[in-house]
């Protein structure tokens, strides 16, 4: 079972992915400047820590296997 979703999870972005990217980090940095992030709730912080995380993680593991 692992296996099976670190295939899908460790599998780098396909181009038809990239403009969904940069919405979102263009929405996370719209967010972090007008302060909403004050406005989030424990559950979801803890959410999007924990994917900020994984995702710094995946970043430095492919760096390391390149």
């Amino acid at each position: 079972i692992f296996m099976k979703y670190a295939r899908v999870e460790m599998a780098p972005p396909k181009l038809s992915d990239i403009p969904q990217i940069k919405a979102g980090i263009g929405k996370l940095l719209t967010s972090a400047r007008s302060g909403a992030w004050k406005e989030q709730t424990v559950k979801q912080a803890t959410l999007n820590t924990q994917l900020a995380w994984k995702c710094l993680l995946v970043l430095c593991w492919r760096m390391h296997w390149q």
